[in-house]
Protein backbone atom coordinates (compact mmCIF):
# COMPACT_ATOMS: atom_id res chain seq x y z
CA UNK A 1 0.00 0.00 0.00
CA UNK A 2 1.32 3.50 -0.84
CA UNK A 3 2.06 6.05 1.86
CA UNK A 4 1.98 9.85 1.96
CA UNK A 5 3.28 12.57 4.26
CA UNK A 6 0.49 14.60 5.90
CA UNK A 7 1.22 17.83 7.75
CA UNK A 8 -2.21 18.57 9.22
CA UNK A 9 -5.62 16.99 9.71
CA UNK A 10 -8.46 19.36 10.50
CA UNK A 11 -11.60 17.68 11.81
CA UNK A 12 -14.99 19.41 12.00
CA UNK A 13 -14.01 21.90 9.27
CA UNK A 14 -16.87 24.07 7.97
CA UNK A 15 -15.13 26.25 5.36
CA UNK A 16 -13.66 23.58 3.08
CA UNK A 17 -16.85 22.51 1.37
CA UNK A 18 -20.46 21.71 2.26
CA UNK A 19 -21.35 20.37 5.68
CA UNK A 20 -18.96 19.24 8.38
CA UNK A 21 -15.74 17.95 6.85
CA UNK A 22 -12.36 16.50 7.64
CA UNK A 23 -9.64 18.32 5.71
CA UNK A 24 -6.42 16.44 5.01
CA UNK A 25 -3.34 18.55 4.20
CA UNK A 26 -0.76 16.73 2.07
CA UNK A 27 2.88 17.73 2.08
CA UNK A 28 4.51 18.46 -1.25
CA UNK A 29 3.57 20.98 -3.94
CA UNK A 30 4.25 21.37 -7.67
CA UNK A 31 4.18 25.19 -7.48
CA UNK A 32 6.23 27.65 -5.42
CA UNK A 33 3.89 30.60 -4.87
CA UNK A 34 5.52 33.59 -3.20
CA UNK A 35 2.40 34.18 -1.06
CA UNK A 36 1.82 30.52 -0.11
CA UNK A 37 -0.58 30.21 2.83
CA UNK A 38 0.97 26.88 3.83
CA UNK A 39 4.73 27.30 3.35
CA UNK A 40 5.35 24.19 5.45
CA UNK A 41 3.63 22.17 2.72
CA UNK A 42 6.12 22.82 -0.08
CA UNK A 43 8.57 19.98 0.60
CA UNK A 44 7.16 16.51 0.02
CA UNK A 45 9.00 15.02 2.99
CA UNK A 46 8.79 15.48 6.73
CA UNK A 47 11.04 18.30 7.92
CA UNK A 48 12.28 20.09 11.01
CA UNK A 49 11.39 23.76 11.50
CA UNK A 50 12.32 26.36 14.07
CA UNK A 51 9.95 28.57 16.06
CA UNK A 52 12.08 31.33 17.52
CA UNK A 53 9.24 32.43 19.81
CA UNK A 54 9.69 29.23 21.80
CA UNK A 55 13.48 29.42 21.82
CA UNK A 56 15.12 29.86 25.25
CA UNK A 57 18.59 30.41 23.75
CA UNK A 58 20.11 27.42 25.49
CA UNK A 59 22.05 26.61 22.28
CA UNK A 60 21.84 22.88 22.87
CA UNK A 61 20.76 22.51 19.25
CA UNK A 62 23.88 24.38 18.13
CA UNK A 63 26.16 22.12 20.16
CA UNK A 64 24.35 18.98 18.96
CA UNK A 65 24.58 19.69 15.22
CA UNK A 66 27.44 17.66 13.67
CA UNK A 67 27.80 19.82 10.54
CA UNK A 68 27.37 23.38 11.83
CA UNK A 69 24.00 23.83 10.12
CA UNK A 70 22.48 25.32 13.29
CA UNK A 71 23.75 28.71 14.43
CA UNK A 72 22.91 31.03 17.31
CA UNK A 73 23.98 34.00 15.19
CA UNK A 74 21.16 34.07 12.63
CA UNK A 75 17.45 34.78 12.91
CA UNK A 76 16.55 31.60 11.04
CA UNK A 77 19.06 29.39 12.97
CA UNK A 78 19.14 26.79 10.17
CA UNK A 79 21.56 27.28 7.29
CA UNK A 80 19.53 26.13 4.27
CA UNK A 81 22.68 25.70 2.18
CA UNK A 82 23.75 22.73 4.32
CA UNK A 83 22.07 19.32 4.07
CA UNK A 84 21.43 17.35 7.23
CA UNK A 85 22.94 13.85 7.40
CA UNK A 86 20.37 11.15 6.67
CA UNK A 87 18.32 10.37 9.78
CA UNK A 88 20.00 13.04 11.91
CA UNK A 89 17.58 14.87 14.21
CA UNK A 90 19.99 15.72 17.01
CA UNK A 91 18.86 19.36 17.20
CA UNK A 92 15.25 18.18 17.58
CA UNK A 93 16.18 15.58 20.17
CA UNK A 94 18.16 18.06 22.25
CA UNK A 95 15.69 20.98 22.15
CA UNK A 96 13.97 21.25 25.57
CA UNK A 97 11.43 23.97 24.62
CA UNK A 98 9.87 22.70 21.41
CA UNK A 99 11.42 25.48 19.35
CA UNK A 100 12.74 22.85 16.94
CA UNK A 101 9.74 20.84 15.80
CA UNK A 102 8.79 18.31 13.16
CA UNK A 103 6.24 19.06 10.42
CA UNK A 104 4.63 16.15 8.62
CA UNK A 105 4.43 12.45 9.25
CA UNK A 106 3.87 9.45 7.05
CA UNK A 107 0.46 7.77 6.92
CA UNK A 108 -0.71 4.61 5.30
CA UNK A 109 -4.10 4.54 3.56
CA UNK A 110 -5.68 2.28 6.19
CA UNK A 111 -4.45 4.41 9.08
CA UNK A 112 -5.78 7.61 7.55
CA UNK A 113 -9.08 6.03 6.57
CA UNK A 114 -9.58 4.68 10.11
CA UNK A 115 -9.15 8.20 11.46
CA UNK A 116 -11.59 9.70 8.93
CA UNK A 117 -14.31 7.08 9.37
CA UNK A 118 -14.74 8.05 13.03
CA UNK A 119 -16.69 11.12 11.87
CA UNK A 120 -18.93 9.46 9.31
CA UNK A 121 -22.07 10.23 11.32
CA UNK A 122 -21.23 13.95 11.20
CA UNK A 123 -20.69 13.72 7.44
CA UNK A 124 -24.04 12.03 6.87
CA UNK A 125 -26.14 14.31 9.08
CA UNK A 126 -24.56 17.53 7.75
CA UNK A 127 -24.03 16.61 4.09
CA UNK A 128 -20.28 16.87 4.63
CA UNK A 129 -17.32 14.70 3.82
CA UNK A 130 -13.58 14.85 3.22
CA UNK A 131 -11.54 17.59 1.54
CA UNK A 132 -8.08 16.65 0.30
CA UNK A 133 -5.85 19.71 0.29
CA UNK A 134 -2.19 20.62 0.63
CA UNK A 135 0.29 21.37 -0.73
CA UNK A 136 -0.86 19.58 -3.86
CA UNK A 137 -2.63 16.28 -3.11
CA UNK A 138 -2.31 15.07 -6.72
CA UNK A 139 1.47 14.65 -6.36
CA UNK A 140 0.49 11.65 -4.19
CA UNK A 141 -1.77 10.19 -6.87
CA UNK A 142 -1.36 6.47 -6.04
CA UNK A 143 -2.06 7.11 -2.36
CA UNK A 144 -4.92 9.43 -3.33
CA UNK A 145 -6.54 6.85 -5.59
CA UNK A 146 -6.39 4.16 -2.90
CA UNK A 147 -7.84 6.52 -0.29
CA UNK A 148 -10.63 7.75 -2.58
CA UNK A 149 -11.53 4.15 -3.35
CA UNK A 150 -11.96 3.43 0.36
CA UNK A 151 -13.95 6.63 0.92
CA UNK A 152 -16.19 5.93 -2.07
CA UNK A 153 -17.06 2.46 -0.82
CA UNK A 154 -18.28 4.14 2.39
CA UNK A 155 -20.27 6.75 0.41
CA UNK A 156 -18.19 9.61 1.79
CA UNK A 157 -18.19 12.80 -0.30
CA UNK A 158 -14.74 13.82 -1.54
CA UNK A 159 -13.45 17.20 -2.69
CA UNK A 160 -9.91 17.65 -4.01
CA UNK A 161 -8.35 21.09 -3.75
CA UNK A 162 -5.76 21.38 -6.52
CA UNK A 163 -3.73 23.89 -8.49
CA UNK A 164 -3.71 21.44 -11.39
CA UNK A 165 0.01 21.64 -12.13
CA UNK A 166 0.48 17.91 -12.62
CA UNK A 167 0.44 15.64 -15.65
CA UNK A 168 -3.05 14.88 -16.95
CA UNK A 169 -2.40 11.20 -16.25
CA UNK A 170 -2.80 11.96 -12.53
CA UNK A 171 -6.34 13.27 -13.07
CA UNK A 172 -7.10 10.40 -15.45
CA UNK A 173 -6.35 7.82 -12.76
CA UNK A 174 -9.29 9.03 -10.64
CA UNK A 175 -11.78 10.17 -13.31
CA UNK A 176 -14.02 7.18 -12.62
CA UNK A 177 -14.58 8.31 -9.04
CA UNK A 178 -17.31 10.87 -8.18
CA UNK A 179 -14.82 13.47 -6.94
CA UNK A 180 -15.51 17.22 -6.92
CA UNK A 181 -12.78 19.84 -7.32
CA UNK A 182 -11.74 23.21 -5.99
CA UNK A 183 -9.40 24.33 -8.77
CA UNK A 184 -7.02 27.21 -8.03
CA UNK A 185 -6.40 29.64 -10.89
CA UNK A 186 -4.00 32.44 -10.08
CA UNK A 187 -2.72 34.30 -13.12
CA UNK A 188 -3.87 34.40 -16.73
CA UNK A 189 -0.50 35.39 -18.21
CA UNK A 190 2.01 32.55 -18.49
CA UNK A 191 5.10 34.65 -17.87
CA UNK A 192 3.54 36.34 -14.85
CA UNK A 193 2.54 32.94 -13.52
CA UNK A 194 6.11 31.70 -13.86
CA UNK A 195 7.45 34.82 -12.18
CA UNK A 196 5.31 34.40 -9.09
CA UNK A 197 4.92 30.60 -8.84
CA UNK A 198 8.04 29.25 -10.55
CA UNK A 199 6.06 27.56 -13.34
CA UNK A 200 4.08 28.40 -16.47
CA UNK A 201 0.30 28.07 -16.25
CA UNK A 202 -0.11 26.10 -19.52
CA UNK A 203 -0.32 22.65 -17.98
CA UNK A 204 -2.79 23.62 -15.27
CA UNK A 205 -5.05 25.54 -17.70
CA UNK A 206 -5.01 22.63 -20.18
CA UNK A 207 -5.95 20.30 -17.33
CA UNK A 208 -8.78 22.59 -16.25
CA UNK A 209 -10.31 22.45 -19.74
CA UNK A 210 -9.91 18.68 -19.92
CA UNK A 211 -11.34 18.16 -16.43
CA UNK A 212 -14.40 20.25 -17.34
CA UNK A 213 -14.92 18.21 -20.51
CA UNK A 214 -14.80 15.04 -18.41
CA UNK A 215 -17.94 16.17 -16.59
CA UNK A 216 -16.41 16.62 -13.15
CA UNK A 217 -17.97 19.28 -10.92
CA UNK A 218 -15.50 22.16 -10.49
CA UNK A 219 -15.39 25.41 -8.56
CA UNK A 220 -12.61 27.77 -9.61
CA UNK A 221 -10.92 29.55 -6.72
CA UNK A 222 -8.84 32.67 -7.26
CA UNK A 223 -6.62 33.89 -4.40
CA UNK A 224 -6.61 37.68 -4.56
CA UNK A 225 -3.07 38.84 -3.89
CA UNK A 226 -2.84 42.67 -3.79
CA UNK A 227 -1.31 44.10 -6.93
CA UNK A 228 -0.58 40.64 -8.36
CA UNK A 229 -3.65 38.47 -8.91
CA UNK A 230 -6.37 40.96 -7.90
CA UNK A 231 -5.78 43.38 -10.77
CA UNK A 232 -8.53 44.03 -13.29
CA UNK A 233 -6.14 43.04 -16.09
CA UNK A 234 -5.45 39.61 -14.57
CA UNK A 235 -9.06 38.83 -13.72
CA UNK A 236 -10.28 39.91 -17.16
CA UNK A 237 -7.61 37.62 -18.61
CA UNK A 238 -9.07 34.71 -16.63
CA UNK A 239 -12.58 35.67 -17.74
CA UNK A 240 -11.50 35.76 -21.38
CA UNK A 241 -9.85 32.36 -21.04
CA UNK A 242 -13.03 30.93 -19.53
CA UNK A 243 -15.10 32.39 -22.38
CA UNK A 244 -12.84 30.99 -25.10
CA UNK A 245 -12.91 27.52 -23.55
CA UNK A 246 -16.60 27.21 -22.70
CA UNK A 247 -15.92 27.42 -18.94
CA UNK A 248 -18.29 30.28 -18.09
CA UNK A 249 -20.74 27.92 -16.40
CA UNK A 250 -18.14 27.06 -13.75
CA UNK A 251 -18.73 29.05 -10.53
CA UNK A 252 -15.88 31.19 -9.23
CA UNK A 253 -14.94 31.88 -5.63
CA UNK A 254 -12.74 34.90 -4.93
CA UNK A 255 -10.48 34.51 -1.88
CA UNK A 256 -9.58 37.83 -0.22
CA UNK A 257 -5.96 38.12 0.85
CA UNK A 258 -5.10 37.37 4.45
CA UNK A 259 -1.81 37.54 6.30
CA UNK A 260 -1.76 33.96 7.53
CA UNK A 261 1.33 33.14 5.49
CA UNK A 262 3.28 36.02 7.02
CA UNK A 263 2.38 34.75 10.49
CA UNK A 264 3.61 31.27 9.59
CA UNK A 265 6.83 32.58 8.05
CA UNK A 266 7.48 34.62 11.16
CA UNK A 267 6.74 31.67 13.44
CA UNK A 268 9.18 29.56 11.47
CA UNK A 269 11.85 32.23 11.68
CA UNK A 270 11.73 32.98 7.96
CA UNK A 271 12.22 36.56 6.86
CA UNK A 272 9.34 37.40 4.48
CA UNK A 273 11.62 39.79 2.60
CA UNK A 274 13.95 36.90 1.76
CA UNK A 275 11.25 35.04 -0.19
CA UNK A 276 11.91 37.08 -3.32
CA UNK A 277 11.41 40.54 -4.76
CA UNK A 278 7.71 39.90 -5.48
CA UNK A 279 6.48 39.16 -1.97
CA UNK A 280 5.52 42.25 -0.04
CA UNK A 281 5.23 41.83 3.74
CA UNK A 282 2.46 43.83 5.36
CA UNK A 283 -0.06 43.55 2.53
CA UNK A 284 -3.62 44.18 3.72
CA UNK A 285 -6.87 42.38 3.03
CA UNK A 286 -8.86 44.14 0.32
CA UNK A 287 -11.76 46.44 1.26
CA UNK A 288 -15.28 45.14 0.63
CA UNK A 289 -16.01 47.79 -2.01
CA UNK A 290 -12.93 46.68 -3.97
CA UNK A 291 -13.90 43.02 -3.67
CA UNK A 292 -17.44 43.61 -4.92
CA UNK A 293 -16.04 45.46 -7.94
CA UNK A 294 -13.85 42.47 -8.73
CA UNK A 295 -16.80 40.11 -8.35
CA UNK A 296 -18.80 42.28 -10.76
CA UNK A 297 -16.22 41.64 -13.48
CA UNK A 298 -17.34 38.01 -13.45
CA UNK A 299 -21.08 38.47 -13.02
CA UNK A 300 -21.12 41.07 -15.82
CA UNK A 301 -19.76 38.29 -18.02
CA UNK A 302 -22.41 35.79 -16.87
CA UNK A 303 -20.01 33.86 -14.66
CA UNK A 304 -21.44 32.96 -11.24
CA UNK A 305 -19.13 34.35 -8.54
CA UNK A 306 -18.97 34.87 -4.80
CA UNK A 307 -16.50 36.32 -2.33
CA UNK A 308 -15.43 33.62 0.10
CA UNK A 309 -15.79 34.43 3.83
CA UNK A 310 -18.04 37.42 3.03
CA UNK A 311 -20.93 35.88 1.09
Amino acid sequence: MPKAVIFDIKRFAIYDGPGIRTTIFFKGCSLDCAWCQNPESKLIRSQLLYNRRKCISCNRCVDACPIGKVSAETRERFDSSKTCPAGCEKCYEECPSGAVYRVGREYGVDELFDLIIKDIDFFRTSGGGVTLSGGEPLVHIDFLKALIDRLGKSNIDVIIETAGNVKWESFAKILNYPVNYYYDVKLSDGQEHKKYTGHSNKQLLDNLVALHKSGRHIIIRIPLIPGITDTEKNLMGIIQFMGKNDLTGIPVELLPYNQLAETKFDKQGINCGSLGPYFKPGMKTQEKEFLYKRKKLFTDNDIPAKILSIE
